[in-house]
């Protein structure tokens, strides 16, 4: 029953976190927060399985990373070169209804994966789709 109210209290603590920072979906994580879900589950690993016998440590590691995440993204939106640093911008990959084949193999897309990611996005038609852009963790019109 204890390793159960240990889960509990981490995953409202890690749903806490995630709420504070604003994140919508997992697609619209900069590299800085996947890297933090990714640690995570290092750092809480030892108090769900009482190597550690201190959920504190867990609380306490776990709401750190998040406040690092936080002050970092803090800093990204006051100081535009620490942004260009630490987040990548937006590659073109269509103009004038023309692929631009140096962009899309620099971002590893193929026109075929372009046209079906314009079919998910509901894009109905091709001048629609003419502007949009690509980074590693969104898309864009």
């Amino acid at each position: 029953m204890e390793t159960v109210i240990r889960i509990v209290i981490i995953y409202l603590v890690i749903v806490a976190g995630l709420r504070i920072l604003g994140k919508r979906e997992f697609g619209q994580l900069s590299p800085a927060e996947l890297v933090t879900l990714l640690i995570i589950p290092e750092i809480v690993s030892p108090a769900l399985v009482r190597d550690d016998p201190s959920l504190t440590n867990a609380i306490v590691g776990t709401t750190t990373l998040f406040s690092l995440v936080f002050v970092v993204s803090l800093l990204m939106h006051h100081v535009r070169s620490l942004e260009k640093v630490v987040s990548s911008s937006p590659t073109l990959l269509v103009s004038d209804g023309r692929f631009l084949a140096e962009n899309m193999n620099k971002e590893r897309i193929s026109p075929k994966r372009f046209s079906r990611r314009c079919a998910r996005s509901a894009c109905t038609s091709w001048p629609r789709c003419a502007g949009w852009c690509s980074s590693r963790t969104a898309s864009c019109r």
